[in-house]
């Protein structure tokens, strides 16, 4: 039978066990790493800057050309100055605060189509690469 004064033991234990989840809970939740560089925003800005190229390639409406088809076939009627303006216009209204710019690097050799004032000032950069009908389109995005 268990005397009176061992019983205080059993409570101690007892109250103890209780708590070992509530320590290992702390334990785990306070060694969780918060990573400050800011990886995680490069990796999403590269998603936009991906998105935003395919979204150029698709037309809303059906019978009408998608933006890199427009573009792709003003450069190669070298109407340049048609493309820097359907690819400035459809850029300005996706990416609002972003700065950007596109280049073709396939036949025009890295010649800027369209960007944005500021873009050589942007700290974190993200690079999207397309290919669509012969042409090579880059697009820079950045903050």
């Amino acid at each position: 039978m268990i005397k009176k004064e061992e019983c205080g033991i059993f409570l101690c234990y007892d109250a103890l066990l209780a708590l070992l989840p509530i320590i290992i809970i702390l334990a785990a939740v306070t060694n969780i790493q918060i990573d400050p560089s800011g990886s995680n925003l490069e990796l999403v800005l590269f998603h936009q800057a991906q998105d935003t190229l395919d979204l150029m390639s698709i037309s809303a409406n059906p019978l009408e050309p998608s933006t890199l088809e427009q573009i792709s076939s003003s450069i190669s009627d070298n109407k340049l100055e048609s493309a820097h303006k359907i690819g400035n216009n459809w850029l300005k209204n996706r990416v609002e605060n972003r700065k950007y710019r596109l280049v073709e690097v396939n036949q025009r050799n890295g010649q800027e189509i369209c960007s944005s004032p500021g873009i050589d000032n942007t700290k974190i950069v993200a690079v999207a690469v397309k290919s669509y009908k012969g042409h090579v389109y880059k697009l820079y995005l950045g903050l």
